[in-house]
């Protein structure tokens, strides 16, 4: 029998070249600025005498113009000398990494740019991202292009504040922007950015696209209470937005997946996998990052029959560390199931389940709500993801009291770990790969205290063993202090795994 049922995520190429917009100052020192224009400046005047020397905003402005790119990525000097009118004709991108106090001088130009990414500012709030928009969107000039990208990554910015942007983006851009960035943030909550997308006449895959990878925040968005029996938990994938979304194309061919999540980093909060701290690179870890509930291939002669298909449309909670997303099943994929089924049945064993329904599975005994982490992807230009992780928390009702769980004597009920037990012989070990500090056994974003990248082996770190704990899933941890020469602090001690 011929039969090949393969799902898979498409590597397909779309060319899109991009660089977004930070945009913050401080209210106290914009005074009217945020409503000057570029129709009330004299094309004639120079950048000298637009953004002068003895102004340290204004100059941190100049050095960002001198190396701007325009909207095709070739770099573009633009110098003293040159005029207001070079930059509306350029309209180039430009990228701000130093802080700034007033920022008069950026709300200047603003509408003539295509693209500002702007990092590690510290006078942040909502008020200034919504009065920096209207300068960046009011009054563009004709020549500038109207697609713009904007970059909020590397500044704490927090749920208020990405309200606040989203809900500046309809005034200041009516007809269209190209993205939106704000990766390495604090960030829990995307909801504002999906009613935004909604309220778009024609969302598609190449206009207001959201990059928003590496956020610090776990706390997630609340879900209605669900109802569970027997440590299973039965949901409709309508129960998420993101698939209410991608069901009517408002994300343009999203890739929409989904996994258990116990407070663990995965493949899109590793900054390892980031190009420019903006996009997800497809490296070689991608393809178990990301994978679809079923993938058979019945023309492979060397198939197990009959392939068992009870895990389709299933998670399971009780796999502590387990950090690969689940696609749905799509039409294609599940009519072709259903057709073996009905035609082959000794091809497969187990029942395939409800279409729209996940199984989340050994639900530990007594718990009160679930995680579950939802990523939307869109690819972009050469081979990179962008997109964005949800997290929702489902509380629990259980259909009959439920057992409570069993904890050991030795547990800690603050954490839910083991307390560090110390090893009988301390010994000096350097690790062979990249390697990441924490302050506790579970390991999470916030408790990181620092990563070691991968180094040649005379560069090495070296830490000794003191000890050894389980996080609150049974994962084994050292507890080690780094005794490299030179290391700026040998006192404090941290976990690690093997």
């Amino acid at each position: 029998m011929k039969r090949k049922l393969v799902t898979y995520i498409s590597r397909g190429f779309v060319a899109v070249a991009a660089i977004f917009a930070i945009l913050l100052f401080s209210p106290a020192k914009m005074g009217n600025a945020a409503t000057a224009s570029a129709t009330t400046i004299d094309p004639k005047t120079t950048i000298a005498e637009l953004l002068p020397a003895d102004d340290p905003n204004a100059t941190i402005v100049r050095e960002a113009l001198a190396n701007a790119i325009d909207f095709n990525r070739h770099p573009v000097s633009i110098s003293d000398s040159d005029t207001f009118q070079t930059l509306i004709n350029i309209a180039p991108k430009i990228v701000i990494d130093k802080p700034m106090t007033d920022y008069g001088p950026l709300v200047k130009i603003a509408n003539t740019l295509s693209g500002i990414s702007i990092h590690w500012q510290t006078q942040l709030t909502s008020e200034n991202i919504s009065l920096i928009l209207k300068a960046f969107g009011t009054n563009r000039p004709s020549r500038a292009f109207p697609a713009v990208d904007i970059d909020l990554s590397n500044n704490k910015l927090d749920n208020t504040q990405f309200k606040a942007l989203v809900a500046a983006l309809p005034v200041a851009f009516p007809k269209e922007i190209a993205g939106v960035t704000v990766n390495h943030n604090n960030i829990s909550d995307f909801s504002p950015y999906l009613t935004y997308l909604r309220g778009l006449k024609k969302p598609g895959a190449d206009t207001a696209r959201l990059w928003a990878f590496g956020q610090t925040g776990t706390d997630g968005i609340s879900l209605p209470k669900q109802k569970i029996s027997e440590n299973v938990l039965k949901i409709p994938f309508s129960l998420f937005p993101e698939y209410r979304d991608q069901a009517k194309g408002i994300y343009g061919g999203a890739t929409v997946a989904l996994r258990v999540y116990h407070g663990d980093e995965d493949y899109f909060n590793d900054s390892e996998n980031m190009d420019g701290d903006s996009i997800v690179s497809t490296g070689a870890n991608f393809n178990t990052a990301l994978l679809p509930f079923a993938s058979y291939d019945f023309d492979d002669p060397n198939i197990a029959i009959p392939i068992d298909i009870n895990g389709i449309n299933r998670l399971d909670a009780g796999k502590a560390g387990a950090t690969t997303y689940f696609t749905q099943l799509d039409s294609d994929a599940w009519n072709e199931l259903e057709e073996i089924q009905t035609k082959e049945p000794t091809y497969l064993t187990g029942a395939l389940p409800d279409k729209d329904t996940l199984k989340i599975t050994n639900i530990p005994a007594g718990s009160t709500a679930i995680k579950v982490r939802v990523i939307t992807l869109i690819l972009g230009g050469w081979g990179h993801f962008r997109g964005y992780a949800q997290t929702y928390k489902i509380p629990l009702e259980w259909d009959n009291p439920a057992p409570q769980p069993t904890t050991p004597a030795t547990a800690s009920s603050e954490s839910g770990a083991e307390p560090v037990k110390a090893v009988t012989k301390q010994k000096v070990v350097s690790p062979i790969r990249k390697i990441g500090l924490y302050q506790q056994p579970t390991f999470t974003a916030k408790a990181r205290s620092r990563w070691y990248p991968r180094q040649s082996r005379t560069q090495r770190p070296m830490f000794k063993v003191l000890g050894y704990a389980h996080s609150k899933n049974g994962l084994l941890r050292y507890r080690v202090k780094d005794v490299s020469p030179g290391a700026i602090d040998q006192s404090t001690a941290a976990f690690c795994q093997e």
